[in-house]
């Protein structure tokens, strides 16, 4: 973590201000509401899609052997998974003064 930890918070309540904050937690804290948000309403989005019946011919490859299990597998960790995996990837490219809004447009 590059700023805005509990060390930080920590050196700003030391130096008197007493509302200082972890913002770390913070946008963990809002990225992981966010991320719950977006998991349930994907499950919602895929369940009223999948089909009622299953058809009677499924060709058994890899790819639909794996999407199957993807699609019946009890997803124990769901949104927390997406959110790790999304959060180890780290672009090289990507520094402390890096336009954020403008790297993602």
């Amino acid at each position: 973590m590059a700023w805005g930890g509990e060390a930080e918070q920590d050196a700003e309540r030391a130096a008197g201000k007493l509302d200082a904050k972890n913002w770390y937690d913070k946008v963990m804290q809002i990225v992981e509401d966010a991320m719950h948000t977006y998991w349930a309403a994907c499950l919602r989005a895929a369940t009223a899609m999948a089909p009622k019946t299953q058809p009677v011919t499924i060709i058994v490859d890899d790819f639909n052997l794996h999407r199957q299990t993807l699609l019946t597998r009890e997803d124990s960790e769901g949104w927390q998974a997406e959110l790790r995996q999304y959060l180890k990837d780290v672009p090289a490219d990507i520094s402390r003064d890096t336009d954020i809004v403008e790297y993602w447009q």
